[in-house]
């Protein structure tokens, strides 16, 4: 069953690289929101997004500041083999589930 779901999230991710969007069903291969993958063998979280979401500001109000957007993303370089794209990943999705952004988290990991 899990490596059913990884197949499913892996499929999200590489039709966001393609397309630009994310088909979800709710299974649990649903893709976690704020992650994408658009260069082989890295993870990027939109910490900047997830945050807006959080304060109930959105994502398509004109204060959009993309600087900040930039400086916020977190990049986890991952080797392109199954295992390592599952530990990237586990570790994608712990982030993007923390209730607030932690500025001491990013640095960590950068």
């Amino acid at each position: 069953m899990e490596k059913m779901a990884l197949r499913n999230e892996i499929r999200a991710l590489q039709s966001i690289g393609r397309n630009g969007c994310v088909y979800s069903n709710g299974t649990p291969g649903e893709i976690i929101p704020f992650v994408d993958c658009f260069v082989p063998g890295e993870l990027r979280i939109d910490l900047y997004s997830r945050e807006r979401e959080i304060n109930g500001t959105g994502n398509t109000s004109d204060d959009w500041d993309v600087d900040e957007c930039c400086a916020r993303l977190m990049i986890i370089p991952f080797e392109q083999t199954l295992q390592g794209f599952r530990r990237a990943y586990r570790l994608a999705r712990m982030c993007a589930r923390l209730p607030r952004y932690q500025s001491r988290l990013a640095f960590a990991l950068r």
